[in-house]
């Protein structure tokens, strides 16, 4: 590794400035399998929240970042495809937070690669050439899956693409420290609800009905216990909590609050229930390798990808899915269905796929 007998430093990236669930998660394993191969993490932009769980220095320019390391590792996360309404402000963060570094590592002649990242779409073209100035210099490409390979085909790269299910899969493997062994209650029926509407459109449109929907579903259920699950932020001040607490006033019920604190804390949760009802797509993920049926209702085409992958696309619905009566009662009827998910060993096995490859960039 390297021509000197010091560890080779690589400039971990992914969204690091909002300690969020998943995105914290994938940091941890990436970190993990980096540190495994040989070399020493840095991160750029990430907070103080990574600071101290990662034990890195948080707020490093990306600048100074890309300047210190040998090699910049892209982790796994959906941050190379649009929201389906992209905003200017979402272009610009996506210029200035994500492309940046490989936008540089490239000037530099540093060797980079994508590994396990969501991509596409890119439908702005000024963004789209500008994102693919990125890919075609990554010494390595890796993406997680068939649309995101295909985006890139779409695109016009030529070069050899690696499709590898989200490596959050890999904690499905009982060697992975993050690693839960699944716990079962025979008496009553555990389900996670984690659906926080975004402030605006979601909030104002939906609200209303989901209220509806989350008694229509306590009501007919017997024998379960039903939690709120918070995936973003710290402290009941955050908003997911605020949210969550507001619906439990309006519903006139007691159910629990699990807050977020550090992955391995949601990941214990998790392994205690038997469905989780999720907007976002690593409460899915994790939930699914920990063996625990997710149910997605989300915004975001990388959640629908997801279960498409897993074999589960009966379980996604869109959000707005729930203004409807007919996809409700589908929704419900998935919730109430007794049979057990079964893990898909060959696509976890394959989510391991990234470490190797790591270790091939900076060896």
């Amino acid at each position: 590794m390297g021509t000197s007998n010091r560890k080779c430093i690589v400039c971990l990236h992914g969204s690091s400035r909002n300690h969020n669930y998943g995105d914290v998660l994938l940091m941890a394993i990436y970190k993990s399998w980096i540190e495994e191969a040989g070399g020493e993490v840095i991160m750029d932009m990430a907070n103080s929240y990574y600071g101290e769980y990662l034990n890195v220095e948080h707020s490093m320019p990306i600048k100074e970042a890309v300047k210190k390391a040998d090699f910049i590792v892209y982790g796994g996360g959906g941050y190379f495809g649009e929201p389906r309404k992209p905003s200017l402000r979402w272009r610009a963060k996506f210029v200035l937070h994500h492309l940046l570094p490989g936008i540089l590592a490239r000037m530099k002649g540093k060797p980079y690669g994508l590994f396990g990242i969501g991509f596409g779409p890119l439908n702005n073209w000024f963004i789209r050439k500008i994102g693919m100035y990125v890919v075609n210099g990554a010494k390595i490409v890796s993406i997680r899956d068939d649309e995101s390979r295909n985006y890139l085909k779409k695109y016009g790269y030529k070069g050899n693409i690696y499709v590898n299910p989200d490596s959050a899969l890999s904690i499905s493997d009982t060697e992975s420290r993050y690693y839960v062994k699944r716990q079962t209650n025979n008496e009553r029926r555990r389900i996670a609800l984690h659906i926080p509407l975004d402030r605006g459109e979601d909030y104002e449109r939906v609200r209303p009905t989901l209220l509806s929907f989350l008694k229509e579903i306590s009501s007919s259920l017997s024998d379960v216990d039903f939690h709120f699950l918070v995936d973003h932020s710290i402290g009941e001040d955050c908003y997911q909590y605020k949210f969550f607490d507001s619906l439990k006033d309006d519903l006139k019920v007691d159910w629990p609050i699990k807050q977020y604190t550090v992955p391995e804390d949601t990941l214990d949760f998790i392994s205690t229930c038997d469905i989780v009802l999720t907007t976002k797509l690593h409460v899915a993920i994790t939930s699914y390798a920990l063996g625990v049926k997710p149910i997605g209702i989300s915004k975001h085409p990388k959640t629908k990808r997801f279960f498409k992958q897993v074999g589960l696309s009966t379980n996604h619905f869109d959000l707005y899915d729930i203004l409807d009566e007919e996809k409700r009662k589908q929704v419900l009827g998935r919730i109430n269905e007794a049979e057990e998910i079964s893990i898909d060993s060959s696509i976890t096995e394959r989510a391991k796929n990234n470490k190797g490859l790591i270790s091939e960039l900076i060896s």
